[in-house]
């Protein structure tokens, strides 16, 4: 730039031009495109909040963050996964940390078997740790079973949660008569079905469930329904990360099916949930385990 250009402009834009040399295009670019991040920066090293040293070693550090998750090159922000990948245990407990109020503990991570964490990516299931809490230790936003409302409260099985590492199933609930179905069930393909619909309690714990532990390369125990407690606690949790976290994430009670539960109710009964204009969230429900109907679809859960 000549000097007679340089005629009139401010300190700032002449100093802008001695230091060009120093600045990639796409560095003065984000500098000039996110005035007000950057100008909070300046401020920060000008009254000695931070000094240019630390603020380089944690902008390399957040860089090289993004880059070993891969982030989509035209993402203008982080990836919202890129935490939960990077140390799913520290999420977690971030997490948690932020809906109850306080810290909590919890265990590394179970060590998987390369089949199980193949299997996770293929069926999309996700890493969670459901502490051991009750209802009491609920935020306001969360809603509770409304364990009495539509059945017997006192033939119900109850079932705390004991604070464990699961893998729940993030795939999206459909309406029952919604003919397009599930969407990419490739766990439901592979198991051999046409739907998830119209399937029994009894025929989806003694075949199916025993299919999908070999499928996951985990222990046949281990895969089964969840207890309407964990359904519950992994439900609200989706609507949070969704809100708070910007996950991808579907909203297990905004359709009109149900799903089974593990939990039985009086004796031969178990209890289904999810229906949105029963309650969906704090539906609770139970009915005969042998029966097939057309509005009952299950998720897969698997304890680690």
């Amino acid at each position: 730039m000549s000097d007679r250009t340089l005629e009139g402009l401010p300190w700032w834009a002449k100093r802008l031009d001695e230091l060009s040399g120093h600045f990639s295009r796409q560095g003065l670019g984000g500098l000039l495109d996110h005035h007000r991040v950057t100008n909070a920066l300046g401020e920060a090293i000008a009254i000695g909040g931070v000094t240019p040293e630390e603020l380089l070693v944690w902008i390399q550090a957040q860089v090289a963050s993004r880059m070993s998750v891969g982030p989509s090159p035209d993402s203008a922000l982080q990836d919202p996964w890129a935490a939960y990948n990077a140390d799913p245990r520290a999420f977690w407990e971030q997490v948690w940390e932020e809906i109850l109020g306080r810290k909590i503990e919890i265990p590394p991570v179970p060590k998987l078997k390369g089949k199980t964490k193949k299997a996770i990516e293929r069926y999309k299931l996700m890493l969670v740790f459901l502490p051991k809490i009750t209802e009491d230790d609920y935020p306001g936003s969360f809603i509770k079973p409304a364990w009495g409302r539509y059945i017997g409260e006192a033939s119900i099985e109850r079932r705390p949660l004991p604070g464990r590492w699961v893998l729940a199933e993030m795939i999206d609930k459909p309406n029952w008569d919604d003919q397009s179905g599930y969407k990419d069930d490739l766990l439901g393909q592979d198991l051999g079905l046409t739907t998830r619909f119209k399937i029994s309690w009894d025929h989806l714990t003694a075949s199916l469930l025993p299919k999908a532990a070999k499928l996951l390369g985990l222990a046949k125990p281990s895969v089964r329904q969840p207890t309407l407690e964990e359904r519950n606690l992994t439900a609200n949790l989706f609507n949070w990360l969704r809100e708070h976290r910007g996950l991808d994430l579907p909203d297990l009670d905004s359709t009109n099916s149900w799903e089974w539960c593990l939990n039985v109710y009086a004796s031969s009964n178990r209890l289904f949930t999810g229906h949105r204009d029963r309650g969906g969230l704090s539906s609770v429900n139970g009915f005969w385990s042998g029966d097939e109907n057309d509005h009952i679809t299950f998720r897969v859960l698997a304890v680690l």
